[in-house]
C-alpha cells in the first residue's frame, strides 16, 4: 500500500476583521483527518476527511474587541499524531462620533431634537431622567436618536440631563440635553 502521509499546508491563518470572512486550510496527504478545538467565532467547511482537501474557514461574527484575537485548533491524523493551525482575525478599527455635545429643545413639552451617533461598534446611553425619551437606548451602528421632552419644564430655570454613551471604540462620552424654564409671567387681579 501507499505510504501514509500527512501535512497541511498553512499553519498561521490570517482572516480580516469581518463576518463571513473566508480563509482556506489547505490539507495534503492520504489518512483520515480531524479538526477539533476550533474557537466559538469560526466555522469549517468540513472538520473530518480522508485524503487531501481545501476546507474553508469562515468567521461567525465581526472582530470588534480592539486587538487581533487568536486561536489555535488542531488537525489530529494517523502520521502526525496532531497539527497545530493558528488563526488570527484582525481587529477592526472602530469608530465612534457624536453629532453634537450639546442639544437644547424648546420649553414646551412633545418638544423634541436629534443628535447622531456615527459608529461600527455597540454603544448604550444611560443616565435618561424621567423627563426625557429616546427613540434607542442601544443600538451596534449608526443611529440617529430623537429625544423628546415628556412635559414641559414647570419651573423658569432651565433643566438639564447629561447622558453618558458608552462605547468600546471611546469608553464613555456625554451628550448635554437641555430644556428651558418656562417664561416668568406675573398675573395681578383687580378686586
Amino acid at each position: 500500500g501507499a505510504t501514509p502521509t500527512f501535512s497541511n499546508k498553512n499553519s498561521q491563518i490570517k482572516l480580516d476583521d469581518k463576518e463571513c470572512a473566508k480563509a482556506t486550510l489547505e490539507i495534503i496527504g492520504n489518512v483520515d483527518w480531524t479538526i477539533e478545538g476550533l474557537p466559538n467565532w469560526l466555522q469549517v467547511s468540513q472538520s473530518k476527511g480522508t485524503g487531501s482537501a481545501k476546507v474553508t474557514l469562515t468567521t461567525l461574527s465581526a472582530n470588534v474587541t480592539g486587538s487581533d484575537r487568536k486561536a489555535e485548533f488542531k488537525v489530529l491524523n494517523s502520521v502526525t499524531g496532531s497539527t497545530t493551525v493558528t488563526v488570527t482575525q484582525t481587529s477592526l478599527t472602530l469608530t465612534f462620533e457624536l453629532s453634537a455635545t450639546s442639544l437644547t429643545l424648546s420649553g414646551s413639552g412633545n418638544s423634541s431634537g436629534v443628535f447622531t451617533i456615527t459608529t461600527n461598534t455597540d454603544f448604550s446611553i444611560s443616565g435618561v431622567p424621567n423627563w426625557l425619551e429616546l427613540s434607542q437606548i442601544e443600538g451596534k451602528t449608526t443611529a440617529v436618536i430623537k429625544v423628546k421632552a415628556l412635559s414641559e419644564n414647570p419651573t423658569t430655570t432651565a433643566r438639564t440631563a447629561t447622558l453618558t454613551i458608552n462605547s468600546l471604540a471611546v469608553g464613555k462620552t456625554t451628550i448635554m440635553i437641555t430644556q428651558p424654564g418656562a417664561k416668568p409671567f406675573l398675573s395681578v387681579e383687580e378686586e
